[in-house]
């Protein structure tokens, strides 16, 4: 959509900074910035579902992005912070298929420290010797963001 006023422009960014609405409503719930192909969006949702319902039948996400270029915000709608072994059953459920997919674990929000296990699992040993390469030339002393990604 394209706004056709300044009002409507101002509209549409209300609404889109209004979209965490839910968090408290679901503390501290299990929340992923992933992407997939835009094509591959449908399949991925639907298997999504599948997959968190074979965890608990009572898990659902909250799912919406930025459809165009198949970023997609999750949140698993119970609160948390969840127990480690069903937060990585959760992980596992959100992550599954988006390599194979063409898309990434990680979509606008980086790896930090939170996505370490999503980075050291699932991002090829290529891109994870590559980012150590880039990461040596241009920090060689590692002062940038000590200790936030695994490089």
């Amino acid at each position: 959509m394209i706004a056709q006023s300044l009002d409507q422009a101002r509209r549409f960014w209300d609404i889109r900074e209004d979209s965490g609405f839910y968090y408290p409503a679901i503390p501290h719930a299990p929340s992923f910035d992933i992407s997939v192909p835009p094509t591959y969006l449908d399949a991925y949702v639907a298997g999504l579902d599948a997959r968190l319902k074979a965890i608990d039948p009572t898990f659902e996400a909250y799912v919406y992005g930025h459809v165009a270029d198949g970023n997609l915000h999750l949140t698993l709608i119970k609160p948390g912070p969840l127990p480690q072994d069903e937060l990585l059953a959760v992980e596992n459920a959100v992550y599954a298929g988006i390599v194979e997919a063409g898309g990434s674990f990680s979509a606008e929000h980086g790896v930090g420290t939170e996505k370490r296990h999503a980075y050291e699992t699932f991002a090829s040993p290529e891109k994870q010797a590559l980012a150590r390469t880039i990461k040596q030339a241009v920090d060689p002393k590692a002062l940038f963001n000590p200790g936030k990604v695994p490089f």
